[in-house]
């Protein structure tokens, strides 16, 4: 009977401990799995580019000047003000990423300011648009296209290839794109008008 006895609560041991050890690794694959789900999100999310909001970031040329003058005044204008009636954030999808986009609104619930930024596995970019009256004043693009996979150790924003463009309207017209990989010249005007079409539709797009 104590035979019986001894080998059932042997049994019951064995049995507790095994149920305990799968448990315990069932739990530690889960935590490794969250942990990578972790680092791709956050692979995925980096801003790597930062909103510009000194004028000395902003890029000139000499037949820019009539634009110029009016577009850093409402780019200054904007990026001080604090009290904006509303922020929306909307979440989209591209063919190869996401993105996001954020609408500011003044106290006459006009978009006053919009910040696009977009992301997929080779490069991402921040569009800020500057508006006055409904009408583009400033467009700032930045790009930043990776030379290795962010998840790589070869990864390095320096060695990436960084662009900047800064499109400069007058009276809700594009009237002068300057770019840090340009010689400085003005754009054919063609392609100038090819822009400030993009330029409008992402606009009309982006507020309801």
């Amino acid at each position: 009977m104590n035979k019986i006895l001894i080998a059932f609560m042997l049994f019951s041991f064995l049995t507790t401990v095994t149920s305990c050890k799968e448990k315990q690794g069932d739990e530690e694959k889960l935590v490794e799995v969250n942990n990578n789900l972790t680092v791709v999100d956050d692979s995925v999310s980096d801003e790597l580019l930062e909103i510009l909001t000194k004028e000395e970031d902003l890029l000139t040329a000499e037949y820019t000047e009539v634009a110029v003058k009016k577009g850093i005044e409402v780019f200054n204008q904007i990026n001080t003000f604090k009290e904006w009636a509303q922020v929306s954030t909307v979440e989209f999808t591209t063919e190869k990423g996401e993105g996001t986009a954020k609408l500011y609104y003044n106290k006459e619930m006009q978009v006053d300011k919009i910040v696009v930024r977009e992301y997929d596995k080779e490069h991402q970019s921040l569009n800020v648009y500057y508006l006055q009256d409904k009408k583009p004043v400033l467009v700032i693009n930045q790009s930043l296209v990776y030379n290795d996979d962010l998840t790589n150790k070869q990864f390095s924003k320096e060695e990436s290839e960084y662009s900047k463009d800064c499109n400069y309207f007058v009276d809700g017209r594009l009237y002068a794109i300057v770019s840090n990989l340009d010689c400085g010249a003005p754009f054919a005007e063609e392609y100038v008008k090819e822009v400030e079409k993009d330029i409008l539709e992402e606009i009309k797009k982006l507020i309801p």
